[in-house]
């Protein structure tokens, strides 16, 4: 078993030189902070900014013009203003433990942190879709 760290770097200039550095050391083993079996295996973009714009469907996480997906970084943005839509930008560490544990807790003497869709809404977990009365029934009856 093996574990992955997930780091956040908010400066792109400081994140791309610490990722060189590490790269550069994963060979040399010379860096004191980083175990001999330390591998460097991705590095991806955050998105900061999200679709705010009023060409947003009220209500909804939709844009009038749909997703598209960029080339550079794989993200769906809005096919308008080309922004990822704000629970991406939110969520997205959790969005990237794919429904996997968060073990750091326990480094600190606390328990597996659960995905956010099973967690309860007291612990910070997802609140049930609303539901139309109507769609309720329809889904019950089959």
């Amino acid at each position: 078993m093996a574990r992955i760290l997930v780091l956040s770097i908010a400066d792109n200039a400081e994140a791309e030189w610490f990722a060189k550095r590490l790269l550069e050391n994963q060979e040399l083993r010379i860096s004191t902070l980083m175990p001999s079996s330390t591998r460097i295996e991705a590095m991806i973009a955050r998105p900061t900014v999200a679709c705010r714009g009023p060409h947003r469907v009220q209500g909804k996480i939709k844009s009038q013009m749909g997703w598209t997906r960029t080339v550079k970084f794989g993200w769906w943005v809005c096919g308008i203003c080309k922004k990822p839509a704000a629970t991406v930008v939110r969520d997205f560490v959790e969005n990237m433990l794919g429904g996997y544990n968060d073990l750091l807790p326990t480094l600190s003497g606390g328990e597996p942190r659960p995905p956010r869709h099973m967690r309860s809404i007291a612990q910070g977990g997802l609140r049930p879709n609303k539901i139309h009365p109507r769609q309720h029934t329809e889904a019950a009856n089959g």
